[in-house]
């Protein structure tokens, strides 16, 4: 795997970890996933089993690191958003309004390869924000 790929793996990942706690586990359905217990006998807590859902796929490059496209999704929700996905289209206009649909709508078309300096960058300001998250919040 390239650096760039791992880079955007690591990426990916940590802008899923944020947005999962950002929107504290909950779905945008409604759906909140409990607490849990690992096999070990732990209370994990319950956004750790839920996905980061993408208003626009992560094929979009434009869109595919941005905040305002991401949102804690349940498993259920996020496989019938790739399928079908007027009711996640619904609730983001709903909340954020037609104008912030709009721009994602424009951003997902623009062909979009940051340097990986830009990545690494955005990678340290997410674990900056878990971290304040977590202050705020220690069951996270």
């Amino acid at each position: 795997m390239s650096e760039r790929k791992k880079i955007e793996k690591e990426h990916d990942e940590i802008l899923s970890k944020y947005i999962r706690m950002r929107d504290s586990g909950t779905c945008y359905c409604g759906y909140k996933n409990p607490d849990y217990q690992d096999k070990e006998g732990n209370t994990k807590p319950g956004w750790m089993e839920m996905a980061n859902g993408h208003l626009f796929s992560r094929s979009f490059d434009g869109t595919r690191w941005l905040e305002l496209n991401c949102h804690c999704s349940c498993m259920k929700c996020n496989d019938e958003h790739e399928r079908n996905e007027s009711r996640y289209v619904r609730w983001f206009i709903m909340n954020y309004g037609q104008d912030k649909y709009n721009e994602l709508l424009k951003k997902a078309s623009v062909n979009f390869l940051p340097e990986i300096e830009w990545h690494l960058e955005k990678i340290e300001e997410l674990n900056e924000k878990i971290r304040k998250l977590k202050e705020e919040n220690f069951n996270l």
